[in-house]
């Protein structure tokens, strides 16, 4: 279930009622993904942010920064 969870949040796609952690865990993947890709220096907020169809205000209820995002 989670790798579902995952995938379609790192699809973008909506998914009703998303625990706190689930949601934590699809942005740590989704931006491990874009590090991998594009480098870490490279890869915004915002980049991580659309990845996982969220704003760049609400990725920051979740990670207040990009080096305690890569540290999850």
């Amino acid at each position: 279930m989670f790798a579902r969870i995952s995938d379609n949040l790192i699809n973008g796609n909506q998914m009703a009622r998303i625990s706190k952690e689930e949601r934590r865990e699809g942005i740590v993947t989704a931006a491990l993904k874009l590090f991998s890709k594009q480098g870490f220096y490279v890869t915004t907020i915002p980049d991580i942010a659309e990845k996982v169809g969220m704003s760049v205000g609400n990725f920051y209820n979740y990670f207040t920064s990009k080096d305690l995002l890569r540290k999850n």
